[in-house]
């Protein structure tokens, strides 16, 4: 997977301290997640076409980043902002 990232999730990244999806291991949210994500983020909602990817490994206090995306060719997304997600 090629990740690349727009100015607002540089920003959004070095804002929260989030990892690099660059540097991560990431999968794609399951229903669970999705579920959770519709709930908590009601102020954007959700969109049909972006792709939730999160983090493998979990944070000490049972946070994940979860990242939104756009793909944009097979394999090459490009990453629309980004936070942490209590577990």
């Amino acid at each position: 997977m090629e990740f690349i990232l727009s100015k607002h999730a540089k920003q959004r990244i070095w804002q929260r301290q989030l990892p690099s999806p660059i540097n991560e291991s990431l999968v794609i949210c399951k229903n669970k997640i999705k579920k959770k994500i519709r709930a908590t983020c009601t102020q954007n909602g959700w969109k049909k076409d972006d792709v939730y990817w999160r983090t493998n490994s979990v944070r000490e206090n049972g946070q994940f980043a979860i990242y939104v995306c756009k793909q944009i060719d097979i394999a090459k997304y490009i990453v629309i902002t980004a936070f942490w997600l209590d577990k």
